[in-house]
């Protein structure tokens, strides 16, 4: 039997991409090879939902997944992800979070919402079972809670910030009704939600942006979907980081009926066609930089740890990952086993060549490479 959609609960899907036996973190901090290739492991059965527009992982197992002191996704060691960040707040003070008490959902270290709460003289509570950190900042401002969010131990909030969250969770309109009932009753109450755009995935072909942890892609008609069935109008989306993110920002209304995507399907359609033509192509770029001299893959997040478990799943193409996050040095990539390293160490290993993960960061490692060893060469994905 066909399964039921998570968000609109139809039985109107088709099968959209099968990987098997990818490993169900990409932010580990795995101490040995060994380890890293011991990792836990599951598959994707990605199905596109005809009715609503959801693209979810039909054989996830939320139960394999573990967010814990060994999880580590901070992005914030970049100047560009930094200032990202900072525009964020800016647009989010500038839109009306101002002088209010915010909850994040997910609130990971704690600095977007510590930065939120200071810019716009707000304050604030955050949930996040994998948080590790002080219980309190600025003075008592805002709370934190190492624990999964409810509304029952949440104080009201004038407002709700969700940035990649719902991505991970299996049942996401659970999430939704449960954001919806720790708002407070008021006209100037809202949510806001950052959360990959699968339009930009498509489009770009990025096969490494589908992974195990994500068990839920949005085109923005599908989260807006997704946020009618809980209760939430969608009044205002847009894209952010090169168009990779999406925002929406609702408030609390009646449940409406699910709109008919108008994207999703042909977008598919194409998406199918060509990503055995990319692969292809990009392992065919990797051999021609491999046998070149050393190869290595900047990025060791979500994407350039899918990217190499998927191009380069036995390490004999690239000698290591790089990162700029100091507590990834001396670790090893979930699934393969590739040793990640700072900048200054790669020429150390024999790299010459670097292909860039993500396109928005390719002039920052431009810039640190001509720095440290002005003979490597940075590649795009694109070349």
């Amino acid at each position: 039997m066909t399964p039921a959609c998570p968000v609109c609960h139809r039985r109107r899907s088709v099968p959209f991409i099968e990987r098997r036996r990818m490993p169900v973190h990409q932010n580990l901090l795995l101490r040995t090879p060994e380890e890293a290739r011991a990792v836990a492991r599951g598959d994707l059965g990605l199905r596109a939902c005809m009715s609503c527009g959801l693209l979810w992982n039909a054989a996830f197992r939320p139960e394999l997944l573990s967010y814990g002191p060994q999880y580590d996704s901070n992005q914030t060691c970049s100047a560009v992800f930094d200032g990202y960040v900072e525009s964020l707040i800016d647009a989010l003070v500038a839109n009306g979070v101002r002088g209010m008490h915010v909850v994040e959902v997910g609130c990971g270290r704690g600095y977007f919402l510590a930065r939120l709460c200071a810019k716009g003289d707000s304050t604030g509570s955050g949930f996040d079972p994998a948080y590790a950190g002080p219980s309190t900042s600025d003075d008592g401002r805002v709370r934190y809670f190492c624990e999964p969010f409810e509304p029952s131990r949440a104080p009201q909030a004038d407002v709700i910030v969700c940035r990649h969250v719902i991505e991970h969770v299996a049942d996401p309109t659970s999430l939704l009704r449960a954001i919806r009932a720790a708002l407070r009753p008021s006209p100037r109450s809202a949510v806001y939600f950052e959360t990959p755009a699968l339009e930009w995935i498509l489009e770009n072909v990025a096969f490494w942006d589908f992974f195990y942890e994500h068990c839920n892609y949005f085109t923005a008609e599908a989260l807006a979907n997704a946020s009618r069935v809980a209760g939430l109008a969608p009044l205002l989306a847009w894209r952010t980081f090169g168009g990779q993110y999406q925002w929406l920002m609702s408030k609390v209304a009646g449940v409406e009926a699910v709109k008919h995507p108008k994207s999703l399907s042909a977008a598919q359609k194409s998406y199918t066609a060509a990503e055995h033509r990319r692969v292809l192509g990009l392992q065919a770029m990797m051999d021609r930089f491999a046998a070149g001299g050393g190869l290595a893959v900047w990025g060791a997040a979500a994407k350039g740890v899918t990217f190499a478990n998927l191009i380069d799943s036995d390490a004999t193409r690239v000698k290591c990952l790089i990162d700029v996050n100091p507590a990834k040095y001396g670790h090893f990539v979930a699934g393969t086993g590739h040793r990640i390293v700072a900048p200054q160490d790669a020429r150390g290993l024999g790299v010459t060549d670097v292909v860039a993960m993500n396109p928005a960061y390719l002039a920052e490692i431009r810039g640190m490479v001509s720095r440290l060893d002005a003979s490597m060469r940075v590649h795009s994905l694109e070349e």
